[in-house]
């Protein structure tokens, strides 16, 4: 496989943040986004914060 236009990483990190209205519309539908563009900065470590944030909200859910 020979790759012609090949694009680095650098070009796939997030420029700006999900808006919170859009995140929330998606949550009225039980969707749920854990990445970087959800914080707007393309890091491991923001995906990794947004996937525990989730957990903590449906761990809480669970727990009422």
């Amino acid at each position: 496989m020979v790759y012609t236009d090949l694009k680095l990483w650098r070009l796939a990190l997030p420029k700006n943040s999900i808006e919170n209205s859009v995140l929330e519309k998606l949550e009225e539908k039980i969707l749920f986004i854990i990445e970087d563009s959800v914080v707007g900065k393309g890091r491991l470590d923001s995906a990794m914060i947004t996937g525990l944030d989730l957990y903590d909200k449906i761990k809480a859910e669970f727990n009422s």
